[in-house]
């Protein structure tokens, strides 16, 4: 009687170790994303030119008023 209760044991211990191997099977490793090409950083644009020294506008004649008109 004691052989089969130990064999009964031995077993139930040996089903435990079977379920949490399967049970606790590693994760895949998570696959590499696709490597995008890494683009240099943009160079800021090159400041504007200064500007030419500008003529003064010249004013253009000023019209004589109209007188009302009764």
């Amino acid at each position: 009687m004691k052989k089969w209760l130990f064999f009964f044991l031995a077993m139930v211990l040996v089903v435990n170790f079977v379920v949490i191997g399967i049970g606790c099977k590693g994760k895949e490793a998570p696959k590499p994303a696709a490597k995008e090409e890494v683009k240099p950083a943009e160079a800021p644009p090159p400041p504007p030119a200064a500007p030419a020294p500008e003529k003064p506008a010249e004013k253009p004649a000023e019209k004589p008023a109209e007188a009302p008109k009764k």
